[in-house]
């Protein structure tokens, strides 16, 4: 069990994977080198239920977007 006195850090990763399975657990990696208790990713598997459609960075993100197999 963890020391409840400790702060549990977890660390913002938000899109920094821009879809790529093999960045996303780079950024694990990194996270357990770093001690971080937690990393949070933002996956988005169906960009029309995340954004509004006229929203102007929708295209950006779009590319991003993950299968729910490559979360297996």
């Amino acid at each position: 069990m963890k020391n409840i006195n400790k702060p549990y850090i977890i660390g913002e990763t938000a899109f920094h994977h821009q879809g790529d399975v093999q960045i996303a657990t780079e950024l694990i990696q990194n996270a357990i080198k770093l001690d971080l208790d937690a990393i949070k990713f933002h996956l988005v598997l169906d960009i029309d239920d995340y954004m509004a459609h006229d929203h102007e960075a929708i295209e950006i993100i779009r590319p991003w977007c993950l299968d729910s197999d490559q979360w297996d």
